[in-house]
């Protein structure tokens, strides 16, 4: 193989996966030292590597615990990736449970890395669900022999393996075994649960409903059959005929009602409860438009009447203004003319008065030129008073 190898042998050609299978640590060690990668998906191995190629056939030369572990122990050591999943999804513990003795291998992975064991890295995903170790093994996804089927649920559950297995699709019903899922399924599953809940729920206020209608359907027999009975006082054979014709009636009636209600009661209830919703919506949106609609006229109403009276007080208050100041200018005018009234009468008076003492006097001037003798002086002017 030296000699091969300083050669220029081809590397990463799947020699490193063959003696790796044989458990050849000797053969392993020169192949690595000559460029071989312990991690290369062998196209010869379906694209495994060392590691998986050791996990699903090492075992079919049964080889001892021992030199299972020395191998496994010597890969890791050489910077194998335990964590590696093939195209086909399934890692190295996958590939232990598809050899030919799923125990043995299994033996000596468990004792070296255990506490990797209940790591997201080593789920199993298919199309439709997600499985751990041990639900892959109880789904029987494992092709490993049927008959060790308990010892490996046994050997896996000892290395404190958990049950967790869940359905992709969150919007699916989880199956009936789900257990440990993530938390956004884990979510879902309690939202799912109390959906179902709720559904139950309906499901009694349903039949709840039912025995309610049947029993007063009942009772409505009940009632026609003691009419019945009061009616056979007057006539024993017609209420024996009609007691029979209201219990077929009574019967029909049942019977009708309980498939009337089977068939059409949730549409009804759903139709009722839509149909009343909307109403409500339009009721609601008319008795809104009325009031706002009342709000528009009476605050429009109420702007014009007061702008009415506003416009009625300032007419009044012109009007009454016109009426005063008129009045002001009549009653000066009455007062004007009260006045040269007074003085035309003052005037006349002063007039009559003047009039009245020049008739005296000329009175008195003819007495005195008539009676007294002419002294041959002349009288110049009036006199009033002779004396």
């Amino acid at each position: 193989m030296e000699c091969l190898l300083e050669a220029d042998a081809e590397v990463d050609d799947g020699s490193l996966h063959d003696v790796t299978r044989e458990l050849r640590i000797d053969k392993m060690r020169v192949l690595m030292k000559h460029g071989h990668r312990v991690d290369y998906p062998s196209d010869r191995h379906e694209g495994r590597s060392a590691l998986a190629e050791l996990c699903l056939k090492a075992v079919d030369s049964n080889p001892t615990p021992k030199q299972l572990e020395k191998t496994i122990q010597f890969l890791i050591t050489n910077d194998a990736k335990i964590g590696l999943r093939n195209v086909t999804g399934k890692t190295i513990f996958h590939y232990a449970l598809d050899s030919s003795n799923p125990v043995l291998i299994l033996t000596a992975l468990l004792k070296l890395m255990w506490e990797h064991i209940n790591s997201d890295v080593f789920l199993y995903k298919d199309a439709t669900y997600t499985y751990s170790l041990t639900k892959y093994v109880e789904k029987n996804l494992f092709t490993g022999p049927p008959s060790q089927k308990q010892d490996i649920l046994s050997l896996l559950r000892k290395k404190q393996a958990l049950d967790r297995f869940w359905a992709h699709d969150i919007l699916v019903t989880q199956p009936d075994d789900y257990c440990n899922g993530p938390p956004h399924i884990e979510e879902e599953v309690v939202t799912q649960k109390k959906r179902q809940k709720r559904m139950s729920e309906m499901r009694e206020d349903a039949v709840h409903m039912l025995d309610l209608k049947r029993m007063t359907a009942v009772k409505e027999v009940e009632i026609h059959e003691i009419t019945a009975q009061g009616e056979m006082q007057i006539t024993k054979e017609k209420a024996r005929v009609d007691r029979e014709l209201l219990r077929e009636k009574a019967t029909m009636q049942l019977q009708i009602a309980e498939n009337a209600f089977h068939q059409s009661s949730r549409h009804v209830s759903n139709r009722q409860q839509s149909e009343l919703s909307h109403q409500r919506a339009l009721e609601d949106v008319r008795v809104h438009s009325a009031r706002l609609l009342m709000q528009e006229e009476t605050e429009s109403e109420r702007s014009k009447n007061m702008m009415q009276i506003e416009y009625l007080h300032n007419k009044i208050e012109i009007e009454n203004g016109g009426h005063r100041q008129r009045l002001a200018i009549e009653e000066q005018a009455a007062e004007n003319l009260d006045r040269v009234h007074a003085r035309g009468h003052d005037r006349e008076l002063a007039r009559m008065k003047m009039q009245k003492q020049l008739l005296g006097q000329q009175q008195q001037l003819a007495g005195s030129s008539l009676g007294a003798p002419w002294s041959g002086q002349r009288q110049i002017g009036f006199v009033s008073d002779l004396d």
